[in-house]
């Protein structure tokens, strides 16, 4: 019993250690730029980077660039909002029209309404927004959880940074994560299981921090020299019925309304100029015509734009960089077309 207990002391001594080290490695590093937020938070010159939340990319560089920076224009929607680029909206746009995304991954409705919120609240001039629109973010009523999309706490009334920071803490301490990030640190190679879940990013980008743009210039320059959509690139282009779009079952409820409503009462209060488009997936699913006709109701028709389901711009694998995420040639032709009315 004696070299049991002991056995069981050092097994704790050696794990209590270990957290320790664990702990302290973690508040040091910072590898999610939670703790000590700098004013760029994305370097596009870092080869290998940790995935970052989006969202607190978006709102704390906002918060970061506030004193020196007076945004007046948004552009909100999930990662497929990044390629509206704020150089070509801004030709739309006042020449007092400051632009900024601020986006999140696998965005809600729930963020897009409360991002808005927070914007209102912090005194923000809100004199343009365009809101980027799909599926997904309309079945989402509810905040996002997981340590990449859980929502900055501030864009809540009653923010709870404890639940928050233990969402990245419980992150790193998962084996999957530490081991790699140990081995990251170590080797200074990447490994193709690094990759798996979104844990670390290798993919080449342009960092703007002011309009906190991403750009894949790199990729882009490689479709120009027609190098990108390689044999294994293609294979994520499922085949499909190019003239028959399904139609996305019903997806606003009553805590969706009560949300788009809450949008449409700050738009009102700012005379905000607003646009909404519904994204041109290439999954081809029509948005739903009920759901559409209350958007049309609340924000006015005028306002409110529709690309999905079938069309040219589906049609077209070479729209898209993957089968999620369209190029910005085709935001760029989107507003022309919302706000020049082009056919």
């Amino acid at each position: 019993m004696r070299e049991f207990l002991k056995k069981i002391i050092c097994f704790s001594w050696i794990g209590g250690v270990f957290l320790g080290v664990t702990l302290v490695l973690y508040i040091c590093d910072d590898p999610f730029k939670v703790i000590r937020p700098k004013a760029q938070l994305i370097n596009s010159k870092d080869r290998i980077r940790i995935s970052l939340n989006r969202e607190f990319v978006s709102v704390q560089t906002l918060i970061n660039n506030r004193k020196r920076i007076h945004y007046n224009a948004f552009i909100l929607g999930n990662s497929r909002s990044i390629f509206y680029e704020v150089d070509s909206w801004k030709q739309h746009l006042d020449t007092t029209a400051v632009g900024y995304h601020l986006d999140a991954s696998d965005e809600s409705l729930w963020g897009i309404n409360h991002k808005i919120n927070f914007l209102d609240r912090k005194g923000y001039k809100i004199d343009y927004l365009l809101i980027v629109l799909d599926h997904d973010i309309l079945s989402k009523d509810k905040p996002n959880t997981g340590h990449l999309f859980v929502p900055y706490p501030e864009l809540s009334e009653k923010p709870n940074w404890f639940e928050f920071h233990k969402s990245f803490l419980f992150a790193f301490l998962n084996p999957k994560f530490l081991g790699s990030y140990i081995d990251l640190k170590l080797t200074h190679r990447l490994k193709p299981n690094m990759l798996e879940e979104h844990l670390f990013e290798n993919n080449p980008i342009t960092y703007n921090s002011i309009s906190n743009e991403i750009r894949l210039d790199y990729f882009e320059s490689l479709i120009r020299q027609q190098k990108y959509y390689t044999t294994q690139r293609r294979k994520v282009f499922y085949a499909r019925e190019a003239s028959k779009s399904i139609e996305s079952q019903k997806l606003i409820s009553a805590e969706q309304k009560k949300q788009l409503q809450n949008i449409a009462r700050i738009v009102h209060k700012h005379h905000t100029h607003l646009k909404i488009i519904i994204s041109p997936l290439y999954d081809q699913i029509k948005c739903n015509q009920s759901d559409l006709a209350y958007l049309k109701n609340v924000f006015k028709k005028e306002n409110v734009f529709d690309f999905s389901g079938s069309n040219y711009i589906t049609n077209n694998y070479m729209n898209y960089y993957e089968n999620s995420h369209y190029r910005p040639g085709v935001s760029s032709h989107l507003m022309d077309v919302v706000y020049q009315n082009h056919p």
